[in-house]
């Protein structure tokens, strides 16, 4: 960038003009520049002076009346193709319900940390602190995108503090519920769902995205490497959502037994007319297309209330499988970290000492032997 004064005399009587030159326009090949004008040469250095120090500093944008909108849908859409559909529905939420209403039609340019903190004064009625802090995240997302494209200098969220999240609530079975809970599902098409989620603590899409592949009888194990999500009316089967979600996972003899139960009933069922399982899923529609999270967690809601059983969603069993490994069970949290998926475990239990299989063999077996001899009295 280069400036430069140069003297005209116009109808307002204003005498010296600033020119800043921009260079070439990369897409148009055009040279941009910018004008500014003033009735004294002494202005016109001064004005000249502080964009030479702004591009020293900070590096010179060109003004523009772009919003907030347009930049956050520009960004959106360079970064659509690498995203896993679950995540562009939330971003896609976190933009047109929570970013847009809010600072959307500000110009980028003119956005301040004080903007910002007026949205999150009104967020705080309607969303918890965790979805709050999902929000801010994405808006830091879109205006480091604006800094790349040079749309602003500088990010006014380097100003604003995230929102401390308190530690969510979820409610867990007792281990002698959880017998009960089996007990009612006996020789149901939810038995052998619950009897895996009980001895893995699988995310529900994870277990839904379970292929016949994913189960070694010989070394009593559950691989974990899909996962079912359901956007906008559609089913897309991708992988888990971290690198360490893809694990492997030690289960009981009798889950095994159990499945190879499942396996031989699954193959002599009669299937109708249309029939394609193509995924080779575990669970799955009478037309052997995947099942949905939200049709399976309302059967789930439904058998609970069925049977005259506490309410938790099915994600709380996930829960309880940690709880139970951990407080009863005996189970170090690192094994237990390992078997959730979860990319880390917190700092305080990172002292602890990570498991070995053999380790998590002796846990899972005596939550399978208790499960078993409860669920025979439940």
């Amino acid at each position: 960038m280069t400036t430069y004064i140069r003297k005209r005399n116009n109808k307002n009587g204003k005498a010296y003009q600033v020119v800043v030159d921009l260079g070439k326009d990369v897409t148009t090949g055009k040279r941009k520049r910018e004008f500014r004008s003033f009735s004294t040469l002494a202005e016109a250095k001064r004005y000249q002076a502080h964009c030479q120090g702004q591009l020293y500093v900070n590096g010179y944008v060109a003004k523009s009346n772009i919003t907030v909108q347009t930049v956050a849908d520009e960004w959106f859409a360079s970064v659509k193709a690498s995203l896993k559909p679950t995540s562009a529905r939330g971003y896609k939420v976190n933009i047109n319900n929570h970013i847009v209403p809010h600072i959307g039609s500000v110009p980028i340019q003119y956005l301040r940390s004080t903007a910002i903190k007026v949205m999150i004064a009104s967020l705080e009625k309607q969303l918890s602190a965790t979805s709050i802090k999902y929000v801010l995240r994405n808006l830091s997302q879109i205006l480091k995108y604006a800094e790349q494209q040079s749309y602003i200098v500088k990010n006014p969220m380097k100003y604003v503090p995230i929102p401390k999240s308190g530690k969510p609530k979820f409610l867990t079975y007792s281990v002698e519920e959880m017998a009960k809970l089996i007990k009612s599902v006996k020789g149901t098409a939810m038995e052998l769902p619950i009897l895996i989620e009980a001895e893995t603590g699988l995310r529900l899409g994870e277990l839904l995205g379970l292929s016949w592949d994913n189960i070694n009888l010989e070394k009593m194990t559950i691989t974990v490497n899909k996962t079912v999500s359901y956007v906008e009316g559609k089913i897309y089967i991708t992988s888990p959502k971290t690198t360490k979600s893809n694990r492997e996972i030690v289960v009981s003899a009798t889950l095994i037994e159990a499945i190879k139960s499942y396996k031989e009933k699954e193959e002599s069922t009669k299937r109708p007319k249309g029939y394609e399982n193509k995924n080779n899923l575990l669970f799955h529609k009478e037309n052997g297309q995947p099942l949905t999270n939200s049709s399976f967690s309302s059967k789930f809601a439904s058998t609970l209330k069925k049977n005259g059983l506490k309410h938790i969603r099915f994600h709380d069993l996930r829960h309880t499988h940690a709880s139970l490994l951990y407080n009863k069970y005996g189970m170090n949290i690192k094994s237990v970290s390992d078997r959730l998926g979860h990319s880390k475990v917190s700092t305080t239990m990172d002292y602890y000492v990570g498991g070995t299989g053999d380790i998590q063999k002796a846990g899972i077996e005596k939550l399978a032997k208790d499960l078993n001899s409860l669920e025979r009295t439940a």
